[in-house]
């Protein structure tokens, strides 16, 4: 990465609880990539954590959406709830 741009293109350093030899491994370089809870058969009870947004483009609304929830250990159901946007994608005209 380049070094000038860090801070536009990074999550922010939240301390986190944890150590290297813990479910929540945490440290200053490195951790986890999502936090999920599920139990066989009850998967309407499952729960999902991201450290970041579902896009890595720091132009997108959702780059680092849900950082605050992850970093306030606040989880989120992991099934889908309704769709709130949708892509279609369409074959250019042939000429």
């Amino acid at each position: 990465m380049i070094p000038y741009a860090r801070r536009w293109l990074s999550a922010p350093g939240d301390e986190q609880a944890g150590d290297n030899h813990m479910p929540r491994v945490a440290a200053p370089s490195f951790g986890q990539s999502e936090r999920m809870v599920i139990s066989p058969g009850r998967e309407a009870d499952a729960l999902f954590a991201m450290p970041v947004g579902q896009s890595g483009h720091v132009a997108s609304p959702f780059f680092l959406a849900g950082h605050d929830a992850w970093a306030g250990g606040r989880r989120a159901a992991l099934l889908p709830g309704p769709a709130m946007h949708t892509l279609q994608l369409v074959p250019a005209i042939a000429k």
